[in-house]
């Protein structure tokens, strides 16, 4: 897959987030795919990864005490 493509799968990803749509509502988990071979399984999982990465980066810094209660460790 092109980076271009990839990059317009993430930048809907980053989109998303800004609706207020959740980490799940990624479309890549539900879109029926062909699942013949490794190839067609590793196309799926480059544009899942992609839509959510940009989810991630739209989602970065929006909850700062969360981010800060996620890196504590645990006793």
């Amino acid at each position: 897959m092109d980076q271009s493509d990839l990059e317009g799968i993430a930048a809907s990803g980053a989109a998303a987030r800004r609706d207020g749509l959740s980490f799940h509502s990624n479309p890549h988990y539900y879109v029926g795919m062909e699942w013949a071979t490794l190839e067609h399984m590793l196309a799926w999982q480059e544009k899942a990864s992609s839509w959510a990465a940009g989810w991630l980066r739209q989602d970065e810094g929006r909850d700062v005490s969360l981010v800060r209660l996620l890196s504590l460790r645990s006793l």
